[in-house]
């Protein structure tokens, strides 16, 4: 009677350990494949809302530039008399108390933003919380 062991069970196991292997690295191929696809899908989603942004901006300040030529036109209007007297400030000076004015509030919204960046955060997860002893 003969007896047929078969495959040795070092082979087996060896075998065994190289699938695992393969597998294992087969799904950190996988992952980090798709991380790469989630930080491209992340990075294309900001950069869409980064130009809309960008865009809605740009037509912010081009409305701001044309709001400014209106108010100072509207100055100079409100300021002529009916009788068509000459206006009591030329239409320059109207452009020049408008920009002053801006300018005043701008510096005060610099001022103020400069100011909420410097202040020291109220939380910060590195500060010891005191203890009761």
């Amino acid at each position: 009677m003969s007896t047929d062991i078969g495959t040795p069970p070092e082979q087996n196991v060896t075998t065994l350990l190289a699938g695992i292997m393969s597998d294992l690295q087969r799904l950190i191929e996988q992952r980090i494949l798709l991380a790469r696809k989630e930080v491209e899908h992340e990075f294309r989603r900001r950069a869409t809302a980064a130009g809309v942004l960008i865009g809605g901006i740009g037509v912010l300040f081009i409305d701001a530039i044309i709001a400014c030529l209106a108010i100072s036109h509207l100055l100079y209007w409100l300021q002529l008399a009916a009788d068509s007297e000459p206006a009591r400030y030329p239409l320059w000076e109207c452009y020049a108390l408008v920009a002053i004015v801006l300018t005043i509030i701008g510096a005060a919204m610099v001022l103020v933003g400069r100011s909420r960046l410097e202040a020291p955060t109220e939380f910060s997860m590195f500060e010891q919380v005191p203890t009761d002893q």
